[in-house]
């Protein structure tokens, strides 16, 4: 179970869980094949706790390569900055899923 931890404490991975998306995404992808469709975030404006835009870049990029079906963008308020969001994907190799932007 994953669960946010109390305010003002960092999180942690538990033993034998999931630290992160892309790890939830390969076990369902091993387990259920194409059962389920697979909807992973993608932040046009970096998440938050990412150091760089690129490296976040390559965090979607392994959850696609996981076996995700479509990136849906968390909130952003600068259209433009969805439109390079998109662009990169696309450069990095995400061609075969959609996108789709809240």
């Amino acid at each position: 179970m994953l669960a946010d931890p109390p305010r003002g404490e960092e999180w942690k991975a538990i033993e034998g869980g999931f630290a992160h998306a892309a790890d939830l995404v390969k076990y369902i992808r091993e387990n259920y094949g194409d059962y389920f469709s697979i909807a992973v975030a993608g932040y046009p404006e970096k998440h938050v706790d990412c150091d760089t835009y690129e490296n976040d870049l390559k965090h979607l990029k392994v959850k696609v390569d996981a076996g995700a079906d479509v990136v849906i963008t968390q909130l952003f308020y600068d259209v433009e900055k969805y439109f390079k969001f998109v662009k990169d994907c696309r450069a990095i190799g995400t061609q075969l899923i959609p996108i789709h932007r809240l």
